[in-house]
């Protein structure tokens, strides 16, 4: 186990608005900003969408589309640096209008109605380094 303690910078309310792009409008603000390190916890409505998982044995992500309007039941993620630049890792769980949930790695999504999202910004920074051994850009913790 590596872990490392993080002192929270600031803490930020975004609101984001119809037909907004979820990643690109979170990097935007984390340039802005400059969050290089945080945290990312949302609710509200999108459309647009793709949703999949790792497979380990292809190493690639496998997605599924979603073109309706779906509640997002709850979206968690981080941010961390990347060869220097605010890097995204999202999961979300998205509702139809039959209560029925889909929920996975968030490749993209647009703003249907309303994304409250808060972001936790912390004064350390982590990165993430590709790692051969799964084929992923994995966060790199400082303390064993």
């Amino acid at each position: 186990m590596r872990y490392s303690k993080l002192n929270i910078d600031s803490d930020y309310i975004i609101k984001l608005e119809v037909g907004d792009k979820v990643h690109d409008s979170i990097l935007d603000f984390c340039k802005k900003e400059n969050i290089q390190t945080g945290w990312i916890t949302g609710l509200g409505a999108i459309k647009d969408i793709s949703l999949g998982y790792y497979n380990l044995e292809t190493r690639k992500y496998q997605f599924q589309k979603y073109s309706d309007i779906y509640e997002v039941v709850g979206l968690v993620g981080n941010i961390a640096l990347f060869e220097g630049d605010p890097f995204l890792h999202i999961h979300t769980s998205i509702s139809d209008g039959e209560n029925k949930t889909s929920s996975g790695h968030l490749e993209y999504a647009t703003v249907a109605v309303t994304l409250e999202l808060r972001i936790t910004s912390y004064r350390e920074q982590i990165s993430r380094l590709f790692e051969d051994a799964v084929g992923l850009k994995l966060l790199q913790c400082q303390q064993l």
